[in-house]
């Protein structure tokens, strides 16, 4: 189910069950399922995204986008990533 997306503009995505997508968000070549996108986020990294919570005006480029290659994460107390 997509909660609000007002004014946001969704393409070439594929947005799963539990979904809720802010306004004004744009997101583009991704997948999203069983996740909170807050308002005024971009994300367009061709990459699928599960379970999270995304705050408001986040910003989500393609790995290919980002030049020297690499990954920047802030990460609270006790968490774990797989990359």
């Amino acid at each position: 189910m997509i909660h609000g997306s007002r004014e946001s503009n969704i393409t070439s995505t594929y947005i799963g069950p539990y979904t809720r997508i802010g306004d004004q968000t744009t997101i583009q070549n991704t997948e999203i399922e069983n996740s909170t996108i807050m308002e005024g986020t971009h994300i367009d990294c061709g990459r699928r995204i599960t379970n999270v919570l995304i705050g408001r005006s986040v910003t989500i480029p393609s790995h290919e986008q980002n030049i020297p290659k690499g990954y920047r994460l802030i990460l609270g107390d006790a968490s774990k990533v797989t990359l």
